[in-house]
Parts: C-alpha cells; structure tokens; sequence
C-alpha cells in the first residue's frame, strides 16, 4: 500500500452533518495557506510518501485546492479527494479534475437516511447527480459509507447502489466518536458485533458484485501491523497539527505543528515507539475499529514520553 499523506486545509463546508468527525459547517472559516500545504506535500514526497488524500471540510470550497493537487502531482504523488458530492457540476470541481486520480464520495445508506444525516433535503439527489459528472469524466470513484450500529442492515443496498452507479469501490467506514458525532450521535458507534456482521455482509455481497471492491475499516488482531518507521497515514489538521492514525488523534501522539517546523524536521524528530505500544495492546480476539480503538487507549494511557521531541520542545511539554 502507498504511504498516504492526509491534509484538511479547510473546515469550511456547505452542509453540517451530524457525523462530521471534525465538526466542520457553513460558518466555519478555519484554513491552512497553499503555501504551507504545498511545502508539506514536497516534504512528504521526499520522504517517501506516494499519495495525497485530500479530505474536510468541503475540499471544494478550498480556493487552493489546485494548487496542492499540482505541487503533488509535480512530487509524483497521486492524488485524490474526499468529497460530499454536491459540488461536483461547479467550475471548482473543473479546475480541480485534470490534477485529480480519484474521487471519493460520502455516502450515508439510503436517501432518506443520507439527508437525515447531512442534515437537508435534497442532499442524496445532488449528490446522485454528481456522480454522472464523475461518470462523464472519466474518473475513477469510490463512495464511502458511515457504518454506525443501527444501519448495517443497509449494507446490500449501498452495494447495489454502488454497484449501479458505476463505483469501482464501496468503503465502509465505522462512525468516529470525535467533533460533531461525539455530541449529535453518542451511542452510534458500532459495536464488536455490527463490525463483525459488517465484514461478512462484505463478503457476502462481493460474490453477488464481482465488479465491485467492497472494503470495511475493521480488523482481526491477526491483520494488524505495527507502525513502521513513518506514520502512515500521516495526517495534517486545519490547525496545523501533525497527527499519526486519523484527524483528532490524542495530542500527545502528535508530531507537531506545520506552524512551527517544516513537515521533514517533524519527521526527523517523531518516535514511533508509543503508537507501537498502543497498537500492541489491542484486543487480541474479535473485530475492532483500528483508528477509533487506538484513540480510546491513546486517551486512556498515560503521558507517554518523549513522543515527539519537536512537539516537546515547541510547546514546553506533552500535554495531557
């Protein structure tokens, strides 16, 4: 698998979803400049990273989109987006398209249960509609659907939506107990038990689509790996945070800030040793969410030290 470089450069977005890990909406003006992105994305590159996943906020409502996407492109990084889909007939989306490899689209099961969790009326068609605009492009896309503990029931019909819509991939994401969700949607995480029904509708319904990848973010302790050398992901938040593992992960596991050192000195600087820790005392039996289980026991642990000498030094001590 390519070592991934994750961005957010912006929690602006153009709806407020109730399961948006980062809590981003309509009035949110929070952003990171092109021109510390794109120094990150030359920085990654040289390290050895070979792919950009630009993700939100709304990555379309970023004026600087393009920008990033051709600084990774020119470091020979592919690229690719997450996105809600609503936005995908605008001159943004154009400007953006010929520098993208991929598109990935959010989807929330069936359209009343999409619009309910988006949060308006109306948001399944658009993004419907979107999708024939990445057809007639020509653009590889996956949809990315939020599990959460009451609807993996609608498995099969995202399949066959999927299926349908000419998707090369459904991605089945657990929800994440993080920014709007941990407020909005509490007791909505699934559970062992809707994870492990969750890997073997997969593979019941990859038979019946053959065309059509079906991944789930769960796995056996067996399947696990320990961190390498690098994060991967490695994960750049709108605050400029460097993050291991996904967007909001504990602070004190944090590389740093793009703020204060280059994205290659945060590197240098980062131990891996306290995430391989974390990673070792997972549950050693049933399913499990990789991101959101090493959250709670990143939150559970103590201090850990010296996780990052850089991180350390700039903010007079890990915090708590």
């Amino acid at each position: 698998m390519p070592a991934a470089l994750q961005i957010h450069p912006t929690r602006r977005c153009n709806l407020s979803c109730r399961h948006c890990y980062s809590a981003s909406g309509p009035g949110v003006r929070d952003e990171l400049t092109p021109g510390l992105l794109t120094a990150a994305v030359a920085g990654a590159a040289a390290r050895g990273y070979t792919a950009l996943a630009v993700s939100g906020g709304e990555p379309l409502l970023y004026p600087g989109l393009p920008r990033v996407l051709a600084a990774a492109r020119l470091a020979g990084m592919t690229t690719s987006m997450v996105t809600n889909g609503l936005l995908l007939g605008t001159r943004r989306f154009r400007a953006a398209a010929p520098l993208l490899d991929a598109v990935a689209v959010s989807l929330d099961g069936t359209p009343a249960a999409h619009d309910a969790l988006r949060g308006r009326a109306g948001a399944f068609a658009r993004m419907r509609a979107g999708l024939g605009v990445l057809r007639r492009a020509g653009l590889p896309f996956a949809l990315v659907l939020t599990l959460t503990q009451h609807n993996v029931d609608q498995l099969e019909w995202a399949a066959a939506f999927a299926a349908d819509q000419g998707a090369g991939l459904l991605h089945v994401h657990p929800l994440e107990q993080s920014g709007a969700a941990a407020v909005q949607l509490p007791h909505s995480t699934p559970d062992a038990v809707e994870l492990l029904v969750a890997r073997a509708e997969a593979d019941r319904l990859r038979a019946r689509h053959p065309g059509l990848a079906i991944h789930v973010d769960a796995a056996a302790p067996a399947e696990l790996r320990a961190p390498g050398a690098l994060p991967d992901p490695l994960v750049v938040e709108t605050d400029g945070t460097v993050s291991p593992v996904r967007y909001g992960f504990p602070r004190r596991y944090a590389l740093g800030n793009l703020h204060d050192r280059p994205l290659p000195e945060l590197l240098d600087a980062w131990d891996g040793e306290p995430l391989r820790r974390l990673v070792a005392v997972l549950p050693r039996t049933g399913i499990v969410n990789v991101a959101d289980a090493l959250s709670r026991l990143a939150e559970a642990a103590q201090p850990a030290a010296s996780t990052s000498r850089s991180f350390a030094a700039n903010s007079g001590g890990l915090p708590a």
